[in-house]
């Protein structure tokens, strides 16, 4: 079984990622409200 990753994945997993980083740069953004601006909750 062969998983085909779509670009709308990867493009999540980037963003997610850039997030994470910048997150440990902006100390000030708390994890709650970057997972909040990540999920929509």
């Amino acid at each position: 079984m062969k998983t085909k990753i779509t670009p709308h994945i990867l493009e999540s997993i980037i963003d997610i990622v850039k997030e994470s980083v910048f997150s440990k740069k902006n100390k000030q953004k708390s994890p709650a409200l970057n997972f909040s601006v990540l999920y929509g909750i």
